[in-house]
């Protein structure tokens, strides 16, 4: 909570004057766990959807005059995703490119858009999440399976 939602919260807190002055915009890196439950994480979850209600709330209040984007990515490919899920699960998931992302949040940015999910074919779980609940659940169950399978596995070797 410290670095995640504290951080920003400070960081943005010194720099409204300035933003408004200059008509700036603030950047969020949330994740997709801020707002669709992804196992062994649930305190980064917590922090991270206590991150985009605070922004939601904040673009209500400064209204037109700072820009806000908040931005949800899922995996994206860097060394410390492969570290903290890769040693988890041995199985394959989809990431994206680290440069991919940032180009998608400069556009996203740029555009004046209010959130942007990367990569994009992850807008499918919003919809989900809201109308199915329990299957998500279930996928999460069914992952959480496997990572203690694979735990088992390697404890065994």
């Amino acid at each position: 909570m410290d670095v995640n939602f504290w951080g920003t919260v400070n960081s943005i807190h010194f720099g409204i004057p300035h933003l408004k002055r200059t008509k700036g915009k603030i950047v969020v890196i949330s994740s997709i766990s801020g707002w669709c439950p992804v196992p062994l994480v649930s305190i980064y979850s917590a922090s991270k959807a206590a991150l985009i209600n605070f922004c939601e709330t904040l673009r209500n209040e400064v209204g037109s005059t700072i820009g806000i984007t908040i931005v949800t990515p899922g995996l994206i490919g860097t060394k410390m995703t492969r570290e903290q899920v890769g040693h988890k699960i041995e199985i394959t998931y989809p990431e994206e490119s680290a440069e991919r992302c940032a180009k998608a949040i400069v556009r996203s940015v740029c555009r004046g858009e209010s959130f942007l999910m990367e990569p994009r074919w992850l807008w499918w779980l919003f919809p989900a999440r809201m109308i199915f609940p329990d299957l998500i659940d279930c996928c999460n169950s069914y992952l959480l399976n496997l990572i203690d399978q694979n735990s088992s596995t390697k404890k065994n070797c």
